[in-house]
């Protein structure tokens, strides 16, 4: 296995991370929620350390990293470090991240994964759907389960439509500063974005009004001297393709005018043992690809595979 081996010459493939093709029970490379990955690159740096969120310019520190959230859905620990240069700070200084896929590609099991990492970790979550999990979907080995104290500190809010999400998120200034969420959660963008008889531009206009109320909203939330965590809180969406006048090469960019992250789903395979999924960000010539699995025994759940970051049109750090 190797992690972190510098980046690679002109269009080749740098691996980040490798995680053996094992059982949960037998993962060599995958720790405990609570204990990363204690592993070492060629250059000597420890990859064990915390999942928290990169500080944003706002807060004191640089600008998230390529990984962003992402570190609260896979067990990279500072395996995030290794993906490149610090993101453009053109954006809102909360860190922000859209999720895209088509349906039924366990995207809403991303999010959940990260409301649960980001609520064992004392951060307070608020969750926004258009209707209640009917049950918790599988969650990534090696991340933090969800517990019952956990659950606790994620607050799920079922909004009907637009105007019901809107109107909460301008309205978190109202709510006790210790309670304020540490991440705010949107699944099915596409959903409140989404009305009768709607254009694309008016879809589109409606998806960016609910961002940017969401980014404003994290931002008031992260300047808040009762802040209960010290990063920034940052706002995660999933949107699903095919749903509505959308296609995907109009979501993609306008995706990209508004959020720091922006990873596709693709769905690469399907057998009786599950389901294998790459997660797929490009940004400023670096494709960066998250091998993951579905694993339907003992008892379903996602595994990661692989981190590999394919660089283009520069040679990096030798």
């Amino acid at each position: 296995m190797t992690l972190g081996a510098g980046w690679s010459k002109l269009g080749k493939k740098t691996t980040i991370g490798c995680i053996g093709r094992s059982s949960p029970g037998t993962c060599s490379t995958t720790a405990t929620p609570t204990q990363p990955p204690s592993s070492t690159t060629s250059s000597g740096k420890s990859l064990a350390a915390s999942l928290h969120l990169s500080r944003s310019s706002s807060t004191g520190g640089g600008t998230p990293s390529m990984a962003g959230v992402l570190g609260r859905v896979f067990p990279l620990g500072r395996a995030v470090e290794e993906l490149g240069d610090r993101r453009s700070s053109r954006f809102s200084p909360a860190p922000s991240t859209l999720i895209l896929g088509p349906a039924r590609c366990n995207k809403s099991a991303l999010l959940v994964q990260a409301a649960v990492s980001e609520a064992a970790a004392d951060g307070q979550v608020l969750f926004m759907a258009p209707q209640k999990l009917q049950r918790l979907p599988p969650g990534v080995h090696g991340m933090p389960t969800p517990s019952s104290s956990a659950l606790e500190n994620v607050r799920f809010l079922y909004a009907q439509n637009e105007c019901e999400l809107t109107g909460y998120l301008a309205s978190l200034h109202k709510i006790p500063a210790g309670d304020r969420p540490s991440l705010i959660v949107i699944d099915d963008l596409h959903f409140f974005s989404h009305g009768q008889n709607i254009d694309a531009a008016s879809q589109l206009m409606n998806a960016a009004r609910i961002l940017s109320l969401a980014q404003e909203s994290a931002e008031f939330c992260s300047n808040s001297p009762e802040c209960r965590v010290a990063r920034p809180c940052g706002v995660l969406a999933a949107w699903t393709l095919g749903s509505g006048a959308l296609k995907k090469d109009e979501v993609v960019p306008f995706a990209r005018s508004l959020c720091h992250y922006v990873w596709s789903v693709h769905r690469k395979a399907k057998n009786s043992g599950g389901e294998e999924y790459h997660l797929v960000e490009e940004e400023q010539g670096r494709t960066c690809t998250v091998e993951y699995s579905l694993r339907l025994s003992p008892s379903p759940h996602l595994l990661l595979r692989q981190v590999a970051l394919e660089e283009r049109g520069a040679q990096g750090p030798k």
